[in-house]
């Protein structure tokens, strides 16, 4: 099976100041690498602070990393003039935390999912109104609700806008950053498997980055862990979290609670 990305010893330092002509260099990323195959779940998981969301961020082009490359799609994201490189990343989308605060509150559903397209593309406003429509079932949501805002929705309501919102423009990759962890228990596991059915129906791939082990087994083909900017292991995810081999991922393991979601919710 052929990677979709490729990510090949990137570094990313911080400065930080402390005061007048001082300056800290912080690592935040130090040699990280590793590859997506087409159609595959890599989780990506450490403890707040580890360097997981600066990758993503790396990723999608929000950083550029101080030394190594990324390769998306075969093609090379560091090196790349800015107007291919804005051609390429309509290819990835993202998928935050918190929808109430990743998405302007005063735009209706309708204005949230068909904005990407808008900007990205023409079309006429029958034709968009078809796609939002399509879009919005794709995720379970009635477009009865498209009328709404964002705030008028349930926390699972919300997510499956942001990811109606990140299928718009048919990436190839979609990074999911920490897209559960704000919803309850019984509503994470309806988004996983929306996930799941949406990737088994289209093929699509996803880095999951997380902290909850509980979610990387449930949906992860393999799993990196990372720990101070770097990854101190990787591998199947059955593999990695039934006999880990690195200290710092037998401690993540023994601080997760006994697993909460099984493959029959919905």
């Amino acid at each position: 099976m052929a990677d979709i990305l490729r990510v090949s010893h990137i570094s990313k330092q911080f400065i930080r100041s402390n005061g007048w002509f001082k300056r800290e260099y912080i690592d935040v990323l130090d040699a990280v690498s590793f590859c997506i195959d087409s159609g595959e779940t890599l989780g990506l998981v450490g403890e707040s602070g580890s360097g997981k969301t600066t990758v993503a961020r790396c990723v999608m082009g929000m950083l550029q990393p101080d030394s190594g490359s990324i390769t998306f799609n075969g093609n090379d994201m560091t090196s790349q003039d800015r107007s291919l490189r804005q051609t390429v990343r309509r290819q990835l989308a993202i998928v935050y935390q918190n929808p109430y605060l990743s998405l302007n509150p005063h735009f209706t559903l309708f204005e949230l999912i068909a904005e990407p397209i808008r900007a990205n593309e023409k079309t006429t406003k029958p034709d968009l109104v078809k796609r939002v429509v399509l879009l919005m079932g794709q995720v379970g949501l009635s477009e009865e609700l498209m009328a709404r805002k964002i705030g008028d929705l349930s926390g699972g309501q919300a997510q499956r806008v942001a990811i109606a919102r990140a299928l718009a423009l048919k990436p190839k990759l979609i990074i999911l950053d920490e897209p559960t962890s704000a919803l309850d228990v019984s509503v994470q596991a309806q988004i996983l498997n929306l996930l799941a059915s949406l990737q088994s129906s289209v093929g699509y791939s996803y880095l999951l980055i997380t902290h909850d082990l509980d979610v990387v087994r449930h949906s992860c083909d393999r799993v990196l862990v990372m720990s101070q900017g770097s990854i101190v292991e990787s591998g199947n995810t059955n593999t990695v979290l039934d006999t880990p081999t690195h200290a710092y991922t037998q401690q993540l393991i023994a601080a997760t609670p006994k697993l909460k979601y099984s493959t029959s919710n919905s």
